[in-house]
């Protein structure tokens, strides 16, 4: 029973047997050359899709924060306009009223720069981690680009175990 079982010994293989492996191993390392480039391409192709939904994510962020950027300047010149309103008011008031509405105008003057540069920089942190982040993704192709070519075939994995 353990005869019917155990391979044969690999010297007693039959040359006719012999030619019909090798000729299997030359086809399989003939399919292996051919899906070579096939999975490349698959994973170039997963990584694009990777790439634009990355993409798609960074114009998502980019909108929220133009939108947001644009409801301050919205409100800034809201307060623009009643402080226009206010000017009018302070001809017709006495020296000390117009003194007071004087330094209410002044400190909300104060409040329109503090917000105008509080967009300001919102926009400019929004570019440099846009920037930083495009950065890092290309660094990211770069180094799976370069796995990738250093990364042995696996036609070499299984004819090293031959």
């Amino acid at each position: 029973m353990a005869d019917l079982i155990a391979p044969p010994d690999a010297d007693n293989i039959p040359p006719q047997a012999k030619a019909v492996i090798q000729q299997l191993q030359g086809q399989l390392q003939e399919l292996q050359k051919k899906a070579d480039p096939n999975i490349a391409k698959v994973q170039t192709a997963a990584h694009g899709d990777a790439t634009k939904l990355q993409i798609a994510r960074e114009d998502n962020q980019t909108k929220i924060v133009v939108a947001e950027i644009g409801a301050k300047i919205d409100a800034m010149v809201q307060q623009m306009v009643e402080d226009r309103a206010l000017l009018r008011e302070m001809a017709g008031l006495d020296h000390e009223a117009q003194q007071a509405a004087r330094q209410a105008l002044h400190d909300r003057m104060q409040q329109h720069h503090d917000s105008a540069h509080e967009v300001a920089m919102a926009a400019a942190d929004h570019v440099r981690a846009k920037e930083l982040a495009d950065q890092q993704h290309q660094q990211s192709l770069e180094q799976q680009t370069t796995a990738a070519a250093l990364e042995p075939p696996p036609a070499d994995e299984t004819q090293g175990g031959a």
